[in-house]
């Protein structure tokens, strides 16, 4: 399960009140995957990379309990600046060339996913099994209702890196979201799998 921490009164939490009573986020890991793996196998549904953890994440009144297999952010606690990085690890197989999609991006209250990165549907070479990379960044540019956010991603198996340059985003940044990074096989086999040991989303700035 998550422990969740109160994001203004908590002194684990890495979110502070401001001077005008806006929860803040600030520099530290965030959400941490443990005990858990998040697997995609013989499947073209996109599927989130990321399982149980613990994180530092409270559920607003507004949108109730937050799923564990993403990372919540109270509306407004961005700020400019903010760098948000994602990284995780693990194991990767398949069959023939199938496409591998990774995406990166945040879902709203309503359980939309916006990608902010992706690498596109990229055609893999043949393995039977190997280590596999995720990596994606948020930069925060401008806060508001039409606040603007850079963001890349990559993945890597193998010798093999597949890496986007950063695109610029608009993002409403007085929303609540969460922030989720998805794969997808671009055909279903029982050989295309890939397994999530472990995973961190750390914030900077």
């Amino acid at each position: 399960m998550a422990w969740r921490f109160n994001p203004v009164t908590s002194t684990n939490s890495l979110f502070k009140s401001s001077p005008s009573g806006v929860t803040i986020l600030q520099t530290g890991p965030l959400y941490v995957q443990h005990a858990s793996t998040a697997t995609l196998a013989n499947s073209t549904t996109e599927t989130t990379i990321f399982s149980s953890g613990i994180d530092n994440v409270v559920a607003d009144s507004g949108l109730g309990p937050q799923p564990q297999s993403s990372l919540y952010l109270p509306a407004n606690s961005l700020t400019v600046g903010t760098i948000i990085r994602g990284y995780a690890r693990g194991i990767i197989a398949n069959t023939g060339t199938p496409n591998l999609t990774t995406r990166a991006g945040i879902v709203n209250s309503a359980s939309a996913f916006t990608a902010l990165a992706t690498t596109g549907a990229v055609a893999m070479t043949t393995i039977s099994t190997s280590d596999y990379e995720i990596g994606f960044e948020f930069q925060v540019k401008s806060v508001g209702t039409s606040g603007v956010i850079f963001a890349s991603v990559y993945h890597r198996y193998g010798s093999t890196i597949v890496f986007k340059q950063p695109v610029t985003n608009t993002v409403d940044t007085t929303q609540a979201f969460t922030i989720d990074c998805r794969t997808t096989w671009g055909a279903a086999s029982a050989s295309n799998t890939q397994t999530v040991y472990y995973a961190i989303v750390t914030s900077e700035g």
